[in-house]
């Protein structure tokens, strides 16, 4: 087998650091894998996850590490998998917004009460000026848009019409557009529309500094005065350490502020100026009116709305004390005005954007509902989050599983049904998987839900998955290459029960479980064993990797063993005992328990049971054998063939013959109504025992004596009877069966009468007695 290079996920102690060996090995063991870029991306967010859980790292380092991991991922994938990079890309960057617009709002230390609102607007502002797109560097030559005048058409035209006015501006100044009421020269007008726009970019990020400069390298310092207003005037919202401090105004300052907010809102207004020089000062001055149309996306719409709602709430503190924006709509129709400039956005887009109105709106919970009904559900109820693309339903998925998580642990969200649904989802994604290390990512995410049993059947419902799944690829190999002595891998199902033990699972509940969900509710007869029927005997694995599960194993084996036997299939009881170390049977007898007396009753059984199963062999191949008789001849060759049969054919015999009659002397399955008999529901553990539905099926011991005790008593008068020739004295032994069955002690005689087979063993004594009377008329 080829051995791929497996990366570790995520660090583990040394308690499971030989996991790794194992894994590494059983990263091909199927055809069918994951792609690697999304384990990729799995594991590392789950490398961080795991990481601050273990180094109790701050939570807002843990958020912003999420950020910036989603970031750095977007800007490789381009090279990694072209075919999927434009998408996969985009959900990247949009989650990497949202995970910075996550530490924003829950990670901010209000200091004043009284301006929580204002805070909470402003640290939205912020972001949307964060997040915005990088600008294009952009040269600005002085004067360049300063060239306006009569164009030569224009200046031949008036003259020979003899009109004396002009349409185009004729004095180039500063305010000559303004003043003259005339339009640029359209070069002059297009240097003009990439200033202004310019100029909105800047303000629409937050860069007002940036913005002046920009108009000092334009030669343009009349632009420039409204942005040192917003400045000048707003300089006292923040102190050095960038908190939000807000003082009212004295009456001098109040005036200035008036004017200065005045003259801008004016500008806004002026139907005669360009777009953006409109929308550029409706910005400073809180005019969302007329920010709105030089807004083109759902990042600018809610950016404009937000920068008034901080701008009137702002103005409001510092010249009224009431701090209030009536002029705003309710952030339900700022978001829905936002969402109609998201019809050409892709799928990803549309759902972060619906995502991260609802965490602005602090609206969690409904948020949780929607993506439960759309992932798991999968409803389409709000086509918004309706991802028909499976890779990134994968990866929405993934960042819901951390969304919940993280705002879990900051007490900011409590966990229900729905979240815990949605985490499961995310681990189902996982168990078709069949590289090893996958198990340590579905153990931490299993670890995470809610409540310990959850905890368990998760962890429990993924293991049986993968083996399910695994078993049938396995099965099928094996048949279509005639072979089917397939040796198991217990070894690589015991490390995964350490990579539960590593998580803090219950791995106790775990083992159980997966019993429960495994062992056979209905056994069938199959010669040779089917591999169904051994795929729900190996089930008794899972109650071999804990000690305090040992004596459940040997009371669970024997039950199984019994129903195997209860339904003839002998080739599946005998299978029972290779899945059942012998080891677990010698420590558990030598260990201290309470009451042993039942423990005791089942080992004891379970040996004889052996005993039975062996014999039953030992059976078939004598009969076999018997069968294979040669022919007695002069020649050496005839002789001496004959003679190896007969020795190997005494031999056999003799030793059947003591097998059979120990078995039958032992008091086999005598004692009632066995207390190991009822499958899935004995000695269940106190905590499990609400859990344990199925009450199994009641095997009586007369059930298991009625089918097999005369059976062995008519095979021990065979053997007997048909060796009479090669060793002497087994057709008197023959007889004296009928002494065996007659005494009460051993209870043969009730297992006859109840199966109707008193008249085979009649006529087979009969048969015993007529040769011994033939042998004694020739003797004499």
């Amino acid at each position: 087998m080829v051995i791929n290079h497996v990366n570790v996920p995520f660090k583990i102690d040394n308690s499971a650091n030989r996991l790794i060996h194992l894994y590494a090995q059983l990263a091909n063991t199927m055809n069918g894998q994951d792609s690697e870029n999304l384990e990729d991306i799995d594991s590392e967010f789950a490398e961080i996850l795991d990481g601050a859980d273990r180094m109790l790292e701050d939570k807002k380092k843990l958020c912003r590490k999420f950020g910036d991991l989603s970031q750095e991922r977007a800007s490789r994938l381009p090279e990694s998998i072209p075919s999927q990079s434009i998408e996969t890309a985009s959900f990247l960057r949009n989650e990497s917004k949202t995970w910075n617009l996550i530490s924003s709002l829950f990670n901010r230390q209000t200091h004043y009460e009284d301006n929580v609102a204002l805070q909470e607007h402003l640290l939205v502002l912020r972001w949307l000026q964060d997040t915005a797109p990088k600008l294009q560097p952009t040269t600005y030559d002085k004067k360049e848009w300063k060239r306006s005048g009569v164009s030569s058409f224009e200046e031949r035209s008036r003259k020979i019409n003899g009109n004396t006015k002009t349409q185009t501006m004729m004095e180039i100044d500063d305010d000559g557009p303004q003043r003259q009421k005339r339009r640029l020269q359209p070069q002059d007008s297009d240097s003009n529309r990439q200033i202004t726009k310019s100029l909105f970019n800047f303000v629409r990020r937050g860069q007002i500094k940036e913005a002046i400069k920009m108009c000092d390298l334009c030669d343009e310092p009349w632009q420039s005065a409204g942005l040192y207003g917003y400045l000048e005037h707003n300089q006292r919202m923040t102190d050095a350490a960038g908190v939000l401090r807000v003082k009212s105004l004295s009456s001098l300052e109040a005036t200035a502020r008036n004017l200065w907010r005045t003259s801008c809102s004016q500008i806004a207004k002026d139907s005669n100026s360009d777009l953006y020089e409109r929308a550029t000062y409706a910005a400073l001055c809180g005019d969302v009116e007329n920010t709105l149309p030089a807004c083109s996306t759902w990042e600018d719409t809610v950016w404009a709305y937000y920068n008034a709602l901080v701008e009137n709430l702002l103005h409001d503190i510092m010249v009224s004390g009431s701090g209030s924006a009536n002029d705003i709509p309710p952030e339900e129709i700022i978001f829905s005005s936002a969402q109609r400039k998201d019809s050409n956005a892709d799928r990803s887009t549309q759902a972060f954007h619906y995502c991260q109105a609802m965490i602005i709106t602090n609206r969690l919970d409904e948020l949780i509902h929607a993506l439960h009904n759309a992932l798991v559900l999968k409803k389409t109820a709000n086509e918004l989050l309706l991802v028909t693309d499976n890779n990134l339903r994968h990866h929405l998925l993934r960042f819901v599983t951390l969304l919940i998580l993280y705002l879990s642990s900051i007490s900011a969200y409590t966990p229900t049904a729905e979240s815990d649904a949605i985490i499961c989802e995310y681990i189902k994604c996982h168990s078709q998987s069949d590289n090893g290390l996958k198990a340590q990512l579905v153990a931490l995410y299993c670890s995470k839900l809610s409540s310990a049993e959850i905890q368990a059947n998760t962890y429990a419902m993924y293991l049986q998955r993968k083996y399910n799944t695994r078993y049938v690829h396995i099965m099928s190999a094996l048949a279509d290459d005639g072979n089917l002595d397939f040796d198991g891998d217990r070894g690589e199902r015991e490390l995964l029960i350490e990579v539960g033990q590593h998580h803090q699972l219950d791995v106790h509940r775990i083992l159980w479980n997966l019993y429960q969900k495994e062992a056979p509710t209905k056994l069938k007869q199959s010669e040779p064993v089917d591999p169904s029927i051994v795929r729900q005997i190996r089930s008794l694995e899972w109650l071999t990797f804990d000690e305090r599960l040992h004596t459940e194993a040997i009371i669970q084996s024997n039950a199984m063993i019994r129903c195997f036997l209860a339904d003839g299939n002998i080739s599946a009881a005998q299978t029972v005992f290779a899945y059942l170390p012998s080891s677990i049977i010698s420590s558990i007898l030598n260990e201290q328990i309470d009451d042993k007396r039942d423990l005791n009753q089942i080992v004891a059984e379970m040996k004889l049971d052996d005993v039975l199963i062996e014999t039953c062999g030992l059976f078939s191949l004598w009969s076999n054998l018997h069968t294979k008789r040669p022919t007695e001849t002069d020649s050496l060759e005839g002789l001496r063939a004959y003679q190896e049969w007969a020795s190997q054919f005494e031999q056999l015999s003799f030793t059947l013959i003591s097998k059979l009659q120990h078995l039958l002397r032992s008091r086999w399955c005598l004692n009632g109504t066995c207390l190991c008999a009822k499958l899935l529901c004995m000695s269940v553990p106190n905590h499990l025992s609400p859990y344990s539905d199925n009450p199994g099926q009641m095997i009586p011991n007369a059930v298991l004596r009625q089918m097999y005790v005369p059976e062995l008593v008519l095979n021990l008068h065979q053997v007997l009877f048909e060796t009479q020739g090669l060793l002497p004295g087994n057709l008197e032994k023959s007889l004296e069966i009928s002494d065996m069955v007659a005494n009460d002690d051993f209870g043969i005689n009730s297992d006859f009468v109840r199966a109707h087979r008193m008249g085979e063993l009649v006529h087979r004594i009969r048969q015993s007695s007529i040769k011994m009377l033939q042998l004694q008329q020739q003797q004499s």
